[in-house]
């Protein structure tokens, strides 16, 4: 997965696939273990490279992000604990106190499929993975 810094999302209008934000903090106990063993587990690894652009993000970077056209920041005193929060997480999860870990699958244009919340272990992110994939529901334009 691209690491943080300078701007990980792929430019808009490049993607013709979709999106998978691993999002995450540095002090989470659970984002380290499900990154250790969901996201390195070989059918997940291999499954998420074939079908989606990975990102992993921390949600706490102070570093600006543009998504499409418009460029995310951080916001001091949101998020859990009143850590901040990158806004453009709270953006995609429609939340300011995010669950950590949390992940967000995006179409081509980066419109949110699926958000998923709170650790999982490898089997269970594979069935809604595979079931986004097959069953994802109809997108909400603005």
């Amino acid at each position: 997965m691209p690491a943080p810094g300078g701007n990980p999302m792929p430019p808009a209008g490049k993607m013709s696939g979709k999106i998978l934000i691993e999002v995450y903090t540095d002090w989470c106990g659970w984002c380290r273990t499900m990154h250790r063993n969901t996201y390195n587990d070989e059918k997940v690894a291999a499954y998420i490279n074939a079908h989606f652009y990975p990102v992993r993000f921390n949600a706490e970077q102070r570093t600006p992000v543009k998504l499409g056209k418009r460029v995310f920041g951080f916001i001091p005193g949101a998020g859990p604990g009143g850590r901040g929060v990158h806004e453009l997480i709270t953006t995609l999860l429609g939340t300011s106190e995010p669950v950590y870990p949390s992940a967000i699958l995006l179409d081509g244009e980066f419109d949110v499929i699926r958000p998923v919340e709170g650790y999982l272990k490898a089997g269970d992110f594979y069935r809604i993975l595979t079931l986004t994939e097959t069953h994802a529901p109809p997108r909400n334009r603005k």
